[in-house]
């Protein structure tokens, strides 16, 4: 995917005064600090779960990557294996793969806490 941003001049001062100092290109620094942020984040939402109460819980534990993503992936993970991928269609297979990561630790962590508080999570291996 590609982004194009329009950064007040400080932001950009500090990004180019970081990439410099990384021996990165302005691409690659923002791109890390980007997915820093994101790791980030799931981690704040990881510590958040067990402030939930138990229906919000049951929502988080029972979510699931759409049909048409994960057929994306399998198309795309195929599709490595036989001929290979460009930088954009390598770039989707991460970023698919890293959302359906994302969506399975919580989902975990969320059924943990559920089972903890006494519920019966079987059911949330029956979903399809």
């Amino acid at each position: 995917m590609k982004l194009e941003l329009e950064l007040p001049p400080d932001l950009e001062n500090a990004l180019s005064a970081r990439a410099r100092v990384n021996s990165r290109s302005l691409e690659d620094e923002a791109r890390r600090l980007l997915q820093a942020s994101l790791t980030l984040a799931l981690e704040n939402e990881l510590e958040q779960l067990p402030f939930l109460d138990d229906t919000e819980l049951w929502r988080v534990a029972s979510q699931q990557v759409s049909l048409d993503e994960s057929e994306q992936v399998q198309d795309l993970a195929d599709r490595h294996k036989m001929v290979g991928l460009d930088a954009s269609e390598a770039d989707t297979l991460a970023r698919l793969q890293r959302y359906g990561q994302r969506v399975m630790r919580l989902r975990a962590e969320a059924a943990a806490l559920l089972a903890a508080r006494g519920h019966n999570v079987g059911r949330l291996l029956e979903q399809p």
